[in-house]
């Protein structure tokens, strides 16, 4: 699995300015981007990015 997330500067210039329920101390609870790749170990088949999804 793998998140991506935006620095805090830019958290604050995007979300936190823009909308009052979020407070700075929000950002290391939030992420951009999900991306979760699987494998099997009976057959070690590999689905790469089984699920890709923008968060905010």
């Amino acid at each position: 699995m793998e998140i991506y997330s935006q620095g805090k500067q830019d958290f604050v210039d995007e979300c936190v300015s823009n909308d009052d329920s979020f407070s700075e101390e929000d950002w290391v609870d939030g992420f951009e981007w999900i991306c979760i790749s699987l494998s099997c170990i009976e057959c070690s088949n590999h689905n790469k990015n089984w699920m890709e999804h923008e968060t905010m």
